[in-house]
């Protein structure tokens, strides 16, 4: 969601009649960008597959950012030629694997272009890998404490108005 939010990927406002989220146009620090109405990515439920097929299939090109529970890498898939992102997971107790099956769960479901969707998954014996949308951009943090950005209240607005509306949209599902 960060990286959504944070590239401007789209501006998350529905119309409260129907509930419907639609797409419209983004402000990013006093730039507006419009979105392209056919997303890139179609939905797709994923299930894990051996972790062979990952090497065989995906290239990996360089690291995004690494967390508390993993790695990103940019990622290109060698049968198609798209960027992609693969967050690795080491999975050191039973619980970790838990985690991430319930995350491939939930990505399963929120079938939208305002989320980042997920591609594929693979599991090998000490970790999962999840294949999604590249989004450039990089994430909300990271732009809010730049020493360039200077965050506004219309930004905060804005960022946590996106941040309530997917929240509102996933625990809709």
């Amino acid at each position: 969601i960060m990286s959504a939010i944070a590239s401007g990927k789209e501006d998350l406002s529905s119309d409260d009649e129907n509930k419907n989220f639609k797409v419209s146009q983004v402000a990013f620090n006093d730039k507006v960008v419009k979105e392209d109405p056919n997303p890139f990515f179609e939905h797709r439920i994923v299930q894990i597959q051996n972790g062979e097929i990952f090497k065989s299939r995906f290239e990996i090109c360089n690291k995004l950012g690494q967390g508390h529970y993993g790695v990103v890498h940019k990622i290109k898939d060698c049968e198609n030629g798209d960027i992609l992102a693969a967050k690795f997971v080491k999975l050191h107790k039973a619980e970790d694997k838990k985690k991430c099956l319930n995350e491939i769960g939930i990505m399963n479901l929120l079938n939208s272009p305002k989320f980042v969707q997920l591609v594929a998954s693979f599991e090998n014996p000490r970790e999962i890998i999840m294949v999604m949308e590249y989004i450039e951009g990089g994430e909300l943090f990271e732009k809010v404490v730049a020493d360039e950005f200077t965050l506004t209240e219309y930004d905060c607005i804005f960022f946590v108005r996106q941040i309530c509306k997917a929240m509102e949209f996933m625990h809709d599902r």
